[in-house]
């Protein structure tokens, strides 16, 4: 019930002026219809939010969705220079922790704006309070399993599902990336 446009209002009437809200969505467990009803609900109330990627490691197991009532600026240079100030030491103690040794490293994890992503979220239903699609998105049921190369082969799928939204973001992400290098004169 947290994924609707209703949640996300009354979320959005709570931000103070220059106020965040971040939301974790999985892409194990789950399928490409979702993440798109989950991505395309929130870029509905939040038109300026961006998507980001786990990609610890190169897997990508989850996304970060950011929202802001106003556009988000990013300066890469001022959170750097946070991030080696020693009051941020336990902040960029734990950015190291998961791989990421700067603020390039943290977000090169860009996914994309709504805009970027608007032909995936072409068909992407909105979740509203009144339906909770989400909540009871019926998934395809697997055959019975019938022994562990069964359960592996099963498993396999599921992984290759969640690879292949990964995939698509990652595109996104890499692109997003040249064009923050490209910005930065690298």
């Amino acid at each position: 019930m947290l994924y609707t446009v209703e949640f996300f209002e009354m979320a959005k009437k709570h931000l103070n002026p220059g106020g965040v809200v971040t939301l974790f969505v999985q892409l194990y467990e789950s399928n490409t219809e979702a993440v798109k009803s989950e991505i395309g609900t929130f870029l509905e109330v939040f038109p300026n939010g961006i998507v980001w990627g786990n990609t610890n490691e190169g897997k990508g197991y989850d996304l970060v969705l950011l929202g802001q009532v106003e556009p988000t600026k990013i300066d890469v240079d001022a959170i750097e220079a946070k991030l080696q100030r020693p009051e941020y030491a336990p902040m960029a103690q734990s950015l190291r922790e998961i791989g990421m040794n700067s603020a390039v490293d943290l977000f090169s994890t860009y996914a994309g704006r709504k805009p970027d992503l608007a032909p995936w979220l072409q068909n992407a239903q909105i979740n509203h309070d009144r339906n909770l699609r989400l909540q009871y998105l019926r998934r395809p049921r697997p055959e019975p399993l019938s022994g562990r190369r069964d359960l592996r082969r099963h498993a396999a799928l599921r992984v290759e599902d969640a690879g292949r939204s990964v995939r698509r973001l990652r595109r996104h992400q890499t692109e997003s990336l040249q064009r923050i290098q490209r910005a930065q004169g690298r």
